[in-house]
């Protein structure tokens, strides 16, 4: 197909076989290097542009299923491409029309299934239901993913099945059923009530004194009232372990004759007893140990709580502790605030990100990660959009390492992309294509490049005086190689790929200290990834718990990084990070 001159057109086909095709004759019989360049400008791949993205309800992405499945019919139902060839051979051998009446509808047939196609992907945007011929269209954000494991929540037919299966459950079976059969499970329920109401022994009384004055009209005409009373559970530190430690604090009203104002004093209501919030039941040493057990320690909270009761003798329950971990959030806030200035004003950030499910049905949101060799910090967010990165990043001029997700091209600071998630990609790439010998050789030639900058750097480190003679490999590595690559799709599609971040695959050379790939960021990751693991991803945590949650995982992971302890660094009554470190050292 050609349009007159100076008209526009567009050349759809399905298959690299057509592009490859036009390279080859224009190759070998030569023509009019405008139009053909004009051609391959115009090319639209049909079959690229569903892969991976529309899912018809057939076996295969070829022509024939897809297109027999939008009402496409061809003449002879039977045919294929290897009968088309066939067909030509014989008619070439013995000038049948017959033959080539048939190949020539063979061809129509392609063509008009191909329209139909073009024109069902184009109106998917527009949800066209007339142009779909009724088909159904659904996103697939919308589709219910199965799940992996067999323990789960079936969506049953009939709704009756619902209320039979919940009573399957073992907890309602001991708790509802076998509670009334069996001794043994009563016994165990008792063991289990007693347990959340322990008794606790007293180790510490502290009575606070009565104010001689009244604090509201300062009148010394004065009473005593009502006692007051209260017990702070807390763990001390004894003989290199802990041991629980209950305090009973105890007070009387103060009532004033004069206007009459009672109350309990400040030192009682909002002094050190009351310090940590208004769950001020426990002291500060067992909410820092909370935090401890399921930050550092990846303990869930249910296995916090069997930790408590059995080594401490403290009974909680589930939702305490995640109170208790959303105080210790609470005391470190400036700290987290502190970090991400840090990252801002340095010359280093490495960021990646991954998905975390939440508390909801189906709800999902994502954990971004920005780290330096000192310091990480974790942030969430309920999408995975870059506002994140430039609202985190705001300010930030030095050098950005990350992978290829088009959220941190946004960013007005030098970029680096990971060239590790370059080299695994061009691997799967060629394990998935074995007899493609253009993108080998072009695999070839990076790796020989990447060779010789990793011998450099393993040598010298990544200093810029070392590492700059190779800025005329990269020169030649453009110039040579890519320059005459001229072959397949996928070759192509890589050569494109070098082409567009340029300037963004070789950024280290020309600095001091920026590493090539984004381990950083991916080990922080990873340190999330083995959290959500232990928490089974069943979403236990809601938005606000996982900003708590990560606020100390953030800590935790640069005091990781600076080889000191959490646990001290709860201990010490420190908030700043710098200082704690410095005293240590």
């Amino acid at each position: 197909m050609i349009a007159p001159a100076g008209e526009d057109f567009v050349l759809y086909h399905y298959g690299s076989y057509d592009a490859r095709f036009l390279r080859r004759m224009g190759r070998r019989h030569g023509g009019d290097p405008a139009l053909l360049g004009r051609l391959a400008a115009r090319s639209v791949n049909v079959l690229a542009l569903i892969h991976g993205r529309v899912f018809f309800p057939v076996h295969g992405n070829d022509l024939k299923s897809v297109a027999g499945y939008l009402g496409c019919r061809w003449s002879a139902p039977e045919s294929s491409g290897l009968h088309a060839i066939a067909w030509r051979l014989d008619w070439e051998t013995t000038g049948d029309e017959a033959l080539k009446q048939r190949l020539l509808a063979y061809n129509q047939d392609d063509c008009a299934a191909l329209r139909r196609v073009t024109d069902v992907v184009r109106s998917l945007g527009q949800n066209d239901p007339q142009a779909l011929g009724g088909a159904p269209v659904v996103s697939v954000e919308d589709i219910k993913a199965p799940r992996a494991h067999k323990f789960c929540d079936p969506d049953f037919v009939v709704p009756a099945f619902n209320h039979i299966a919940r009573c399957s459950y073992f907890d309602y079976q001991r708790d509802r059923v076998l509670f009334r059969t069996s001794a043994a499970v009563r016994r165990a329920k008792r063991r289990k009530e007693r347990r959340r109401r322990p008794a606790c022994k007293v180790n510490q009384v502290v009575e606070y004194s009565v104010p001689d004055r009244c604090p509201q009209c300062g009148a010394d005409d004065g009473r005593a009232g009502k006692r007051h009373s209260r017990l702070v559970v807390d763990l001390k530190a004894v003989g290199g372990g802990l041991k629980r430690w209950v305090t009973q604090h105890t007070v009387r009203e103060y009532i004033c004759r004069r206007c009459g104002r009672n109350g309990l004093p400040d030192d009682y209501s909002g002094g050190r007893a009351h310090k940590w919030g208004r769950y001020h039941r426990y002291g500060w040493t067992l909410c820092g140990w909370v935090a401890y057990a399921t930050i550092a320690l990846r303990q869930t909270n249910e296995a916090t709580v069997d930790a408590l009761y059995d080594l401490f003798g403290v009974a909680v329950r589930s939702a305490v502790v995640s109170k208790l971990r959303g105080q210790a959030a609470d005391r470190y806030r400036g700290t987290y605030e502190s970090l991400v200035a840090a990252l801002r004003g340095g010359r280093l950030v490495h960021a990646d990100e991954t998905w975390a499910k939440v508390k909801g049905v189906g709800k999902r949101g994502y954990v971004w990660a920005f780290a330096n060799p000192e310091t990480a910090v974790y942030v969430y967010s309920p999408t995975r959009e870059g506002d994140t990165v430039r609202e985190t990043l705001a300010g930030f001029s030095g050098v950005l390492v990350s992978d290829f997700y088009a959220a941190y091209d946004g960013l007005p600071c030098p970029q680096q992309k990971c060239l590790v998630h370059l080299v695994r990609d061009l691997n799967d790439d060629l394990v998935k294509r074995p007899f493609d010998e253009e993108l080998k050789r072009l695999a070839e030639r990076f790796a020989t490049l990447m060779q010789a900058i990793v011998e450099t750097i393993d040598r010298f480190g990544l200093r810029r005086r070392h590492l700059h003679k190779h800025k005329w490999d990269v020169e030649r590595f453009y110039a040579r190689d890519l320059a005459g690559l001229d072959g397949s799709e996928a070759a192509q599609n890589y050569r494109r790929r070098f082409l567009k971040y340029r300037d963004k695959l070789f950024t280290f050379l020309d600095h001091d200290g920026v590493p090539w790939n984004n381990n950083n960021a991916e080990n922080a990751v990873k340190r999330f990834v083995s959290r959500r693991k232990v928490l089974g991803g069943t979403g236990a945590f809601t938005e606000a718990g996982f900003r708590d949650y990560l606020v100390l995982l953030s800590i935790c992971q640069t005091l990781r990084y600076r080889n000191a302890s959490f646990w001290q660094f709860l201990m010490s009554g420190e908030t700043d990070i710098d200082a704690f470190t410095a005293v240590r050292r």
